[in-house]
């Protein structure tokens, strides 16, 4: 979970600065703020559907442990994307 978080954290520098770089005459490109979010919550929603299965192959499968651990990542998944909103 914290590499994706912090993956879609630099994200935007990459997307929004990476080939403005270029030296001039080469095609420049940046992307738009409203496709880095949506990139930055499609990582962050890959991220907690990755947690959530390797979670469930991980814990006893007592129902109770696995539903309580992703309630919790869900949880931290939505602070994530909160903490990298632009």
């Amino acid at each position: 979970m914290l590499w994706a978080v912090l993956l879609a954290r630099h994200l935007p520098v990459g997307m929004l600065e990476g080939f403005t770089l270029l030296p001039a005459g080469w095609p420049s490109w940046s992307a738009d703020p409203h496709v880095v979010g949506f990139c930055q919550s499609g990582l962050v929603t890959i991220e907690l559907i990755g947690s959530v299965v390797l979670a469930r192959r991980l814990i006893i499968p007592e129902r109770f442990n696995w539903e309580l651990g992703s309630m919790v990542m869900l949880v931290l998944s939505c602070a994530g994307r909160w903490l990298v909103s632009l």
